[in-house]
């Protein structure tokens, strides 16, 4: 597997079919990252595999709910970052 460095964010997402399936690189990713975004589509069981002591934000958007801005979760993630966290959204 690549090195998951400080400073770096992995974007990962999901497919149709069962939201349990994972790539060899997103459970690396959760395995290794210091903070984890995700949103409602995630399976809660994935989350289970985060490294402990990850931290977990829930970054959801919903229509017709009070949701988090795309521009806010970038922001978030890019700052994460800057301050040497592996990040996986």
């Amino acid at each position: 597997m690549p090195a998951f460095d400080s400073g770096w964010v992995w974007l990962g997402g999901r497919r149709a079919g069962r939201s349990c399936l994972i790539t060899a690189l997103g459970l690396h990713a959760l395995a290794h990252a210091d903070f984890i975004l995700y949103d409602a589509l995630i399976d809660e069981n994935l989350l289970k595999l985060a490294r402990p002591g990850a931290g977990l934000i829930f970054a959801g958007k919903r229509a017709g709910v009070t949701s988090c801005k795309q521009s806010d979760i970038s922001n978030l993630l890019a700052d994460l970052a800057k301050k040497g966290n592996r990040c996986c959204g």
